[in-house]
């Protein structure tokens, strides 16, 4: 007689057998060695994590999962951080209504306020996956949940790994209208309070907690200016009472810049689409415009407590201004406070990551001047290769000599530029031939040791070949040969034996 019972998943018999294992921790308080628990967990991961569905709800899992780890018993050789992972994966597969049939709003409540790091990351995933996303913001006992995780999240004393599981809840539920009006506006009071209160951390928190909204909101309706802008006096007041509240300040506005140009550089088939993205994207822009003189005034002052510590911050900052489409707002920062000429002791910081088409439009005199193929240049150069207007005014500086006389990586460092881009790759194949044949046949056998280098070589080959044969000309047939070589060493090698025993 044929067995028709159906097999079970084999994700479904790990999950039991580890069901059984934690009750028997359970009931066995005294565990020393948890090596085969952790290793069936590590199996359950693998097989998790590849999964979108679930043929049957693993309640008895979910069950004892929730009964250990509500224990007062530590376990030294217990893979915790294992058992959250797993938990995790399963919990993103689970239909949302069967979990909280496990994991009550009492139980998400308790572990909220239990001071115990896994039980409140654990609380914090089952946040994460609620459906519908408003489902915390619609019951008064639902909504006492989120007071909890926003109080929870601006205590400075929380820790760092329960801090970025709340940032994934708000970066996941804030798609919803509803939950960002309550986490916003509901809470708005309190918000407010942390802005003013200037306490590095929390503030901090504040500044991650807004660039992930930034994301979401519709500014005409939802940007409340109190909380999201700054202005003078505000900066200002930081710098004066602490670098690091002004480095926070600093990097939330660097963000919110680099969120406007990633808007306007977003592309979709629907025209709708794109004129709401345009429409955020310049509503952002007229509000956070007024306070980029502000920062470049700061730096030109060079505070020296500020100056020592936000130098970097500073150059991300105006790499990210200087991106905007209307270039107008970094002219106004380099004529006024940032100077590109030959007397900035920074140029060769700035000429690597300002936008290459403000340097071809305002800087192309200084540029072609200023740069040299030396190793430290190399910045410049891997800039302005991207423009090709720029890379025409500068591409005779460069001579088969002294590209070959840079140290080796240096040179792949350049090449990995120049091969990506059509009128670059043109450049290299036809006026650098010692290069190329420097780059296809390396007769230095010290120059492919390192795995960084030989990496880069084999990058800067593909990058070529992704080119015509027409494009390539000559270099076509050596570089898929040096690729075939790259791609099969064990069979060239061997191939290579056999002719040379044939002929011999």
């Amino acid at each position: 007689m044929t067995d028709t019972t159906p097999e079970t998943p084999y994700l479904s018999l790990l999950l039991n057998e580890l069901s059984e294992n934690l009750s028997n921790i359970i009931a066995d308080d005294d565990v020393s060695d948890c090596s085969y628990v952790n290793k069936l967990m590590e199996r359950c991961v693998l097989n998790s994590s590849t999964i979108t569905k679930l043929s049957e709800i693993p309640n008895s899992f979910l069950l004892n999962v929730k009964n250990f780890l509500q224990q007062d018993s530590y376990y030294e050789s217990f893979n915790y951080e294992e058992l959250l992972q797993l938990l995790d994966n399963i919990i993103t597969i689970c239909p949302f209504n069967e979990i909280t049939k496990i994991y009550s709003m009492e139980d998400i409540q308790l572990a909220m306020s239990s001071n115990v790091n896994y039980l409140i990351r654990i609380a914090c995933k089952i946040i994460r996956n609620s459906q519908p996303l408003d489902y915390f913001v619609k019951e008064q006992p639902s909504q006492a949940i989120l007071y909890q995780l926003m109080k929870l999240y601006f205590e400075k004393e929380t820790d760092i790994v329960i801090a970025s599981e709340i940032e994934k809840i708000f970066t996941q539920l804030s798609k919803d209208t509803n939950f960002r009006h309550f986490i916003l506006q509901q809470n708005e009071h309190t918000l407010l309070k942390i802005k003013d209160l200037s306490e590095t951390i929390t503030t901090s928190r504040l500044y991650e907690f807004l660039t992930i909204e930034l994301n979401f909101i519709n500014p005409e309706k939802e940007l409340s200016d109190s909380l999201f802008l700054f202005n003078k006096s505000d900066i200002y007041s930081a710098v004066n009472s602490d670098p690091f509240q002004f480095i926070s300040t600093l990097q939330y506005c660097t963000s919110a810049v680099k969120f406007i140009n990633y808007l306007l550089k977003e592309v979709s088939l629907s025209e709708e689409v794109t004129h709401k993205t345009n429409a955020k994207a310049k509503y952002l822009m007229d509000k956070f415009a007024p306070i980029i003189p502000v920062f470049g005034t700061i730096y030109r002052e060079n505070i020296s407590d500020v100056a020592d510590l936000s130098k970097s911050y500073f150059f991300k900052f105006f790499r990210a201004v200087s991106y905007l489409p209307t270039l107008s707002l970094f002219r106004e920062l380099d004529s006024n406070d940032i100077l590109l000429d030959h007397d900035n002791n920074d140029l060769l910081d700035y000429l690597a990551f300002v936008n290459p088409q403000y340097l071809y439009q305002y800087c192309s005199d200084l540029i072609t001047q200023f740069i040299k193929v030396e190793a430290s240049y190399l910045g410049i150069w891997r800039n302005c290769i991207q423009h090709e207007k720029l890379f025409y005014l500068i591409k005779d500086k460069m001579t088969s000599k002294n590209v070959l006389y840079l140290p080796y990586l240096e040179q792949m460092v350049l090449l990995d530029k120049l091969s990506q881009y059509d009128y670059s790759t043109e450049f290299l194949v036809n006026s650098l031939p010692s290069v190329m044949t420097n780059l296809i046949n390396d007769e230095d056998e010290n120059n492919l040791v390192n795995p960084e280098t030989i990496e880069l070589r084999a990058t800067v080959i593909r990058n070529l070949l992704k080119f015509d044969e027409t494009l390539l000309g000559i270099w076509y047939i050596p570089l898929t040969s040096e690729l075939f070589k790259i791609n099969h060493p064990g069979s060239y090698n061997e191939a290579k034996t056999k002719i040379e025993d044939t002929f011999a």
